[in-house]
């Protein structure tokens, strides 16, 4: 009994001991990145409400009176081809005098950062590098091509109708 007490005493002993150490603290070097979604991951078809909602607030960066969106809607449901109408729409919104859109010597100051800014206004995400390349080589290649151009191309995108 006597033995059996001195070797829990020890053990109890030797368990504070070894318990008691202090941790090593281990550090990564982890860098933050933003992460944005890629094309692929938009799966959602916008209803003709949050399709014209949201094409006025990335062409005139503030949102679009109810009557209007009515009024645009209801031009939606009485074209059957819907592509059609949404081409029109677009067509429509690039010819108002409002429009926040740059203009081509903006663009071509920094080709890079207005691909950048298309992409995050209209598809809410970052270009890839191969977007990216493609676009400014494009655009330099091309002295005709204007802003109200790529929006349009933007606008009516397969990726726009997507969220």
């Amino acid at each position: 009994m006597k033995k059996i007490s001195y070797l829990l005493l020890l053990f109890s002993f030797s368990l504070f001991f070894v318990g008691c150490n202090k941790e090593k603290k281990t550090q990564y070097g982890i860098t933050q990145q933003n992460i944005y979604n890629s094309a692929h991951d938009k799966t959602k078809l916008k209803t003709d409400q949050q399709f014209i909602s949201v094409l006025y607030s990335n062409l005139f960066q503030k949102n679009i009176s109810q009557a209007k969106a009515n009024a645009v809607e209801q031009l939606v449901r009485s074209i059957g081809d819907k592509s059609l109408a949404y081409e029109l729409i677009v067509s429509d919104f690039m010819n108002d005098a409002d429009i926040i859109i740059p203009d081509p010597s903006t663009m071509r100051e920094d080709i890079p950062k207005f691909v950048d800014d298309t992409y995050s206004r209209f598809y809410l995400r970052q270009p890839s590098e191969a977007e990216k390349q493609y676009f400014i080589n494009f655009i330099e290649v091309n002295p005709n091509i204007t802003p109200e151009l790529i929006y349009i191309s933007f606008a009516t995108s397969d990726e726009y109708f997507y969220y």
